[in-house]
Order: structure tokens, then C-alpha cells, then sequence
């Protein structure tokens, strides 16, 4: 039986070394860590220094973005002003085509002889659209009464 105390107390001793083992690397997990080397900080300041790079071009970008959507809106006002500008001018060369419809009305219900006295008046730049806008026979009996001066006149600026 003496064998067998023994054989007892080794197993003891191996069991306590491997509870000791175990404590260790228990301890190991919860222990702080030590302070990184050289070389972890040197990687830690590159990481840095390239997360300073990318922030700067994306300052940059963004920069570049703002400029460019400030000219899209000044754009846009320019466009929407000239679209107001071309809506009005429209309206006003409506306004003035309504007016020369009805004055080519009024000097057709004219006889020939007063409306031609009142045309060969104007300057042809205003008689002009009139007469293209009465009946063709209306303003052929106009120009007929016309001296052939004015009437070569006002045909000439008819046809330009």
C-alpha cells in the first residue's frame, strides 16, 4: 500500500498544478494588456495620418459639392427670369398682334381711298402688319389708292 499513497499525491500534485494553469490564463484574460510597442503606435499614427487624408479630401469634395449646387440655384434663377422675361415679351407681342388684328379690321370696313390716306401716313414699319393682316383683295385696293411711292414702300416692307 505504499505505492498507492504515493501514486495518490502526484495525482493531487498534478491536479493543483493544473487548477494553477487554468488560474493563470484566467488571470491572463482579465489582467490589463501592456502598452503596445513601437511598432503598434507607429501603425496607429499612419492610420491616423491617412484618416486625416481621407477627411480632408472629403472636406474638399464637399467644399466642391456646395459651390456646385450654389451655381445650379443661381442657374436656375437665371432661367426661371428668362422664362418670366420670354413669357411677358409673349404676351406683349400677343397683345400687339391682337391690336393689329383689329386695326386690319377697322381700316378694311374702311373705304379704300381713307384707309390708304391713313396707312401711306405711317411709317411702314406699323403699316406693314396691318395690311398682311387684312384680306389680300382688302389690301390690294388699299395699295391701289396709294401714289406708287408710298405703295412701293409699304410692299417692300411687307415682303421683308
Amino acid at each position: 500500500m505504499k505505492g498507492r499513497p504515493q501514486v495518490l499525491v502526484m495525482l493531487g500534485g498534478l491536479f493543483a498544478l493544473s487548477m494553477a494553469a487554468r488560474s493563470a490564463e484566467a488571470l491572463a484574460a482579465i489582467a490589463p494588456r501592456p502598452a503596445p510597442a513601437a511598432e503598434d503606435s507607429r501603425d496607429t499614427e499612419e492610420n491616423f495620418a491617412q484618416l486625416d487624408a481621407w477627411q480632408a479630401e472629403l472636406d474638399a469634395q464637399s467644399r466642391e459639392t456646395e459651390a456646385r449646387a450654389i451655381a445650379a440655384d443661381k442657374a436656375l434663377a437665371e432661367a426661371r427670369a428668362l422664362s418670366a422675361r420670354r413669357k411677358a415679351q409673349e404676351a406683349g407681342r400677343q397683345t400687339g398682334l391682337d391690336q393689329t388684328r383689329r386695326l386690319a379690321a377697322m381700316y378694311t370696313a374702311m373705304p379704300p381711298r381713307k384707309a390708304a390716306g391713313i396707312l401711306a401716313a405711317l411709317p411702314p414699319g406699323q403699316a406693314a402688319p396691318i395690311l398682311l393682316g387684312m384680306p389680300p383683295a382688302s389690301a390690294g385696293s388699299i395699295l391701289g389708292e396709294m401714289e406708287a411711292a408710298a405703295a412701293s414702300r409699304l410692299a417692300a416692307a411687307m415682303s421683308s
